[in-house]
């Protein structure tokens, strides 16, 4: 009886632990190799269509103009910051919006004020 207690319990601990990757890190996911500033453009477009995919940005961002990408710091961290412009957006404060990338082309965020 001890042996199958004992053995149930092994088992239920064993498939409670055991998993995959979800999606889900409990440490900052490994940097894989820097992106380089050509190809900055195409892979934050890519994020772009995303959000516009997922309703979070108007289908007008489909023709939005890549303005700049730079390096900079956040928290003693370097990031990419690349810029689109939809000049067809109403609303002035949302023309520009920052897509922010690690240096090796994982999304970060996306907003409005560039901060």
């Amino acid at each position: 009886m001890k042996t199958l207690l004992l053995i149930s319990t092994l088992l239920f601990s064993l498939n409670t632990f055991a998993h995959g990757d979800h999606g889900h890190h409990h440490a900052p996911a490994p940097m894989g190799e820097p992106v380089t500033e050509k190809r900055l453009p195409k892979i934050a477009k890519v994020y772009v269509l995303n959000y516009i995919q997922r309703g979070a940005l108007d289908k007008t961002w489909n023709d939005a103009k890549h303005i700049k990408s730079e390096k900079k710091k956040f928290r003693g961290v370097e990031e990419w910051i690349v810029s689109f412009k939809n000049s067809k957006s109403k609303d002035k404060k949302k023309q520009i919006l920052y897509v922010f990338m690690r240096l090796d082309g994982k999304l970060i965020a996306a907003n409005f004020t560039g901060k």
